[in-house]
């Protein structure tokens, strides 16, 4: 197999290909067998124990920096805005029908 833009496997043309629109090759997922997967990319191999543990330390180091118990909500800002708003609607939202339910409760108790 060649190294342009497409490829050809038994007659037919696998790969991108220049002809095609570019909606096509942005929106429209193209079919690799398992051949050329195999060219591109090798076959796969297990990681040994430690080259496990030290890729899922990398991938996981903030679970060591923020406890449950005592991580703030404005600690998550290190996530990014979205993480941080999420857990302050969530605390919001929870005072809100928590005092509902008070107030409902109490309403119920005085009418009956």
């Amino acid at each position: 197999m060649s190294s342009t833009a497409g490829y050809s496997y038994n007659g037919r043309e696998t790969g991108p290909s220049k002809s095609r629109s570019w909606f096509k090759r942005l929106f429209i997922a193209e079919y690799c067998d398992a051949y050329e997967i195999k060219e591109r990319f090798g076959t796969w191999q297990r990681p040994t124990e430690e080259e496990f543990k030290e890729d899922h330390l990398r991938e996981h180091m903030h679970h060591h920096m923020y406890d449950v118990r005592s991580t703030r909500a404005e600690d998550l800002k290190d996530f990014g805005e979205g993480v941080l708003l999420y857990f302050l609607i969530l605390r919001s939202l929870f005072f809100l029908f928590l005092f509902l339910s008070i107030l409902q409760g109490f309403f119920s108790i005085i009418v009956n």
